[in-house]
């Protein structure tokens, strides 16, 4: 296949496409993220517009062409309370274009911005045990493993969640 393949910050005009992605995502892998396909369609607009509004946040599109074909996004994360952690989350991926190499898009977009979130200091990540494909991306990405704790995932299953970091100092160091 040949493909046309780029990604972009997301904005307000973007919001319906973010949504509609996001629901297809929690439709189709339930036990990965951290809410429901019901919990998502119950959003009110204003729910969506606060995740674009690009304070301490950025959402992104992986585009083949004009068609979405996937999201990503980094948050401050709120388990910090010193705000200088964020975390990647909401990725997702159409299934025909797995497996090509396309998460590496989604990881370099959302590096790219946390290198230049001054605020953050670290980026965490996590994933539920068996998801293999993330786990080899997130290493892949330089993330160092930091612990594993029992969660229940909103699929009703509790399980091991494991998480990763990555020090933004240093890298920023590095590419300086």
């Amino acid at each position: 296949m040949d493909h046309n393949i780029s990604i972009r910050a997301l904005d307000v005009n973007d919001l319906e496409d973010l949504r509609v992605m996001r629901i297809r995502a929690l439709t189709l892998h339930t036990g990965y993220f951290m809410e429901t396909p019901e919990q998502a369609k119950a959003h009110k607009e204003d729910y969506w517009l606060e995740r674009l509004d690009n304070k301490g946040k950025r959402v992104f599109g992986l585009y083949d062409s004009a068609t979405m074909i996937g999201i990503t996004a980094v948050f401050t994360w709120r388990k910090d309370p010193t705000g200088k952690t964020g975390i990647m989350g909401y990725s997702f991926i159409e299934p025909k274009y797995r497996a090509q190499g396309y998460s590496s898009h989604l990881y370099k977009a959302r590096l790219d911005f946390a290198l230049k979130h001054e605020p953050w200091t670290k980026l965490h990540i996590s994933h539920r045990r068996g998801n293999l494909p993330s786990r080899a991306a997130i290493i892949k990405h330089g993330f160092q493993y930091v612990g594993t704790e029992d969660f229940n995932f909103p699929d009703q299953t509790c399980d091991l969640e494991h998480h990763y970091e990555l020090d933004l100092c240093v890298l920023r160091q590095d590419n300086g």
